[in-house]
């Protein structure tokens, strides 16, 4: 049996910032090795192609990584947590003063709505329960979806003309997948909210 309270922490942003931090160092590593393949041998066109793709891969992971913290992540920290403070991590048991002291944070209301890090998580719970803004989450979401689509369409293409990369292919499109299924329950979440 799963659980539950250690899948939210899986989810908490600052468990997602350090493995975005460890995605950009991976991915960084992965364009280098490619950029001195590519140096060295220009006559492989596929590598070329694959700098497409991964440059903008690099730059999303170091932008997830190392964007500056928002109380709205503080506030999913605590979602995950309400063991802990959100900010700064401070255990809150037996505290009832309404602030974290050790950083002065306030500790938020049980009750208030928040939109949980964990939503995109179809294979855990299908329904989303609240979303911050729909909009710009579908937003989003389908612009990941096109971009991993496209990705995918390159790879695959790459692997039929030079029969490399085949595997990137395969997990590109799986990712486009999962973010087409997500944006199927955005707006099967608008449609139960009467699209607020």
């Amino acid at each position: 049996m799963r659980d539950a309270r250690q899948d939210q922490l899986n989810y908490s942003p600052n468990r997602q910032r350090k493995k975005w931090t460890l995605a950009f160092f991976l991915w960084l590593l992965i364009l280098l090795f490619m950029c001195s393949m590519w140096l060295y041998n220009r006559k492989n066109p596929a590598l070329g192609h694959l700098l497409l793709i991964w440059v903008p891969l690099v730059l999303f992971s170091a932008y997830m990584a190392f964007r500056p913290r928002t109380a709205r992540e503080d506030l999913q920290n605590w979602v995950c947590d309400t063991r802990h403070c959100g900010r700064c991590g401070y255990d809150l048991t037996g505290n009832v003063s309404g602030i974290c002291p050790e950083c002065g944070t306030p500790i938020p209301d049980s009750q208030k709505q928040i939109q949980k890090p964990w939503w995109g998580s179809w294979w855990i719970h299908w329904q989303i329960d609240y979303l911050d803004n729909w909009r710009k989450t579908l937003a989003y979401t389908a612009i990941a979806a096109v971009f991993c689509a496209f990705c995918a369409a390159l790879t695959f293409y790459i692997a039929i003309r030079w029969h490399q990369w085949a595997g990137m292919a395969v997990a590109l499109g799986l990712l486009s997948v999962n973010m087409a299924i997500n944006c199927i329950r955005i707006v099967q979440y608008r449609r139960r909210i009467g699209g607020r």
